[in-house]
């Protein structure tokens, strides 16, 4: 059986976050929820819950009720947002409780060392000559203050 289209992208954008944000790898998206659902908080497992209750009743309905998949839409949404606001939070006490220093950095990419290096030599290069107008400036406005109390002008 096919299901409506605006179904499966609720359902594909939240199988997304939970795939990107909590890093779950089960085979389909109720597993995926019932994974999810064990790691997360309690505020945030009964709408998981719920999410899969309501998509399975939805998958089992011949003509499913606009507004029931309005509903589940909406639910969708919320969830989204909350599992990636969660997410955030997460890392952000992660970072505060770790620090900064604690993460390590990852290898540059192959491409990644050419850009890095040309936007270096070029911003070195910006900053030398901008370094070089600025003394020049200087020197000429000395040169001049000099030769106006030597000539007695100021």
């Amino acid at each position: 059986m096919t299901t409506h289209p605006m179904l499966e992208l609720c359902r594909n954008r939240l199988d997304a976050t939970l795939i990107q944000t909590l890093d779950i790898e089960a085979p389909d998206f109720r597993e995926r929820l019932q994974q999810a659902a064990k790691e997360l908080p309690d505020e945030l497992a009964r709408p998981l819950r719920e999410i899969a209750t309501a998509h399975e009743a939805l998958l089992a309905a011949d003509n499913p009720d606009s507004e029931a998949m309005a509903g589940f839409c909406f639910a969708c949404g919320i969830l989204h947002e909350q599992l990636r606001a969660h997410a955030q939070a997460r890392l952000e006490v992660e970072n505060t409780i770790m620090g900064p220093a604690s993460v390590s950095p990852s290898a540059l990419q192959p491409g990644q060392s050419d850009v890095l290096s040309r936007f270096i030599e070029t911003r070195d290069r910006l900053f030398r000559k901008t370094a070089d107008w600025t003394l020049k400036f200087l020197l000429i406005g000395l040169a001049l203050l000099a030769l106006g109390l030597v000539i007695g002008v100021i």
